[in-house]
C-alpha cells in the first residue's frame, strides 16, 4: 500500500530536524516517510492512552546508507497540533511536546 505523504508530515519532519539534529553527537535525519500517524480509534478517541503519531530518525553515513535508528519518538499531540510550534521538547522516553512560552 502506497503511503500518502502530505504537507503536515513534511513540516513535522522539518521541525524535528531543526530541534533534534543529532543524538550523542551523531547527526541524524528525519524524513516524512518515517513519521506514522495513528489510525482508527487511536487517532480520534482522545480517551485512549496512546500516541497520536510515532516516528523515527536514522543515522545515515556519508554514502547515504542507513546505519541505525537513533530516535524513536511519538506524541499525544496530533501532527497538525504540534506543527503550530517551532520549539519542541523530548523526554527520555521519546515523547515530543511543544515548548510553550508564557505571555509576558
Amino acid at each position: 500500500m502506497k503511503q500518502n505523504i502530505g504537507r503536515t508530515r513534511i513540516k513535522l519532519a522539518e521541525i524535528l530536524q531543526n530541534n533534534f539534529p543529532s543524538r550523542s553527537g551523531v547527526l541524524v535525519t528525519w524524513r516524512p516517510e518515517w513519521l506514522y500517524p495513528a489510525t482508527g480509534a487511536y487517532r480520534t478517541n482522545q480517551s485512549l492512552d496512546c500516541f497520536r503519531w510515532e516516528g523515527f530518525a536514522k543515522h545515515i553515513d556519508e554514502s547515504g546508507k542507513e546505519i541505525f535508528t537513533a530516535f524513536s519518538v511519538g506524541s499525544y499531540f496530533t501532527m497538525s497540533e504540534i506543527i503550530k510550534y517551532s520549539d519542541l521538547a523530548m523526554d527520555g522516553d521519546g515523547e515530543i511536546t511543544p515548548v510553550v512560552v508564557p505571555n509576558e
